[in-house]
């Protein structure tokens, strides 16, 4: 546990003891998904986990405030920095790191089970793959996303596709399944004139994706389907990974690809 003088800003904790330093970051400690101990100036202890949060931003103090916050960590060479602001804090959780900021530090994470991915635009989006009944419809799919409190996905590059790829091959191990064009939903649609049967202008609805860098050389479109096979799904064929397929009359869908956007 790397100690330091701050606080938890505007987060409450759900768990909350009256104790010691030492003791309060010896139970975070031996808790697997505590991330976070917080004890404040009249020595109550809170506890922050990895399931229930999403970002934690924590507000250096001074000494004289008495207030003390414990991060779990690794660190690189298991060296204890002298100054707070020199450590590159690493959580020993999948996905999860500390972003230090102005006045401190702000923890970024997913919910537990989704992934996160660092868009080139400086924002950070959580995913994850959701099975379906296989053929379901994108009206299923995304309603899928919206009671999942995300939406339905599009991609940002190679390293997303690949990710959902990987997911869809699970999945392949069931027999009535169709193997190679089994695929997962995507956001997007494409906008394109009919005279342009290899256009690549996929819009995006989720409000996170911007640009079709994820598309180049890498999606399946045979000519003169721009309006017939308009909306995106990532398969699991060898060669290109995103498929342009109907919007109305995909019946090989397996899952969606839900996300939603941390900041």
């Amino acid at each position: 546990m790397l100690t330091a003088y701050g606080r938890v800003v505007g987060l409450e904790s759900s768990k909350i003891i009256s104790t010691s330093l030492d003791s309060c970051l010896a139970v975070c400690y031996r808790q697997s998904n505590c991330i976070l101990a917080y004890l404040n100036s009249v020595g109550h202890c809170s506890f922050f986990y990895n399931k229930t949060t999403r970002i934690i931003d924590v507000e250096e103090t001074s000494e004289e405030q008495n207030q003390v916050v414990g991060f779990k960590c690794s660190l690189p060479d298991q060296s204890c920095p002298r100054v707070l602001s020199n450590a590159t804090l690493e959580l020993p959780v999948f996905n999860v790191f500390w972003q230090k900021t102005s006045n401190g530090w702000k923890l970024i994470k997913c919910l537990d089970g989704w992934r996160l991915f660092d868009r080139s635009n400086n924002s950070y989006v959580c995913m994850k793959f959701f099975e379906l009944s296989f053929g379901s419809s994108r009206l299923v799919a995304e309603n899928v996303c919206i009671e999942n409190n995300s939406k339905l996905s599009g991609v940002a590059n190679s390293k997303e596709t690949l990710w959902i790829r990987g997911k869809i091959t699970i999945q392949l191990v069931k027999p009535f399944r169709t193997a190679d064009w089994d695929g997962a939903w995507l956001d997007g649609e494409r906008k394109c004139d009919t005279s342009e049967p290899n256009c690549h202008n996929y819009i995006w609805s989720d409000g996170y994706t911007v640009g079709n860098e994820a598309l180049a050389n890498n999606l399946y479109s045979p000519n003169n389907t721009a309006t017939k096979q308009s909306c995106l799904t990532v398969f699991a064929e060898k060669g290109p990974h995103l498929n342009a397929v109907s919007c109305t009359n995909y019946k090989m869908a397996v899952g969606v690809m839900c996300g939603y956007q941390l900041i």
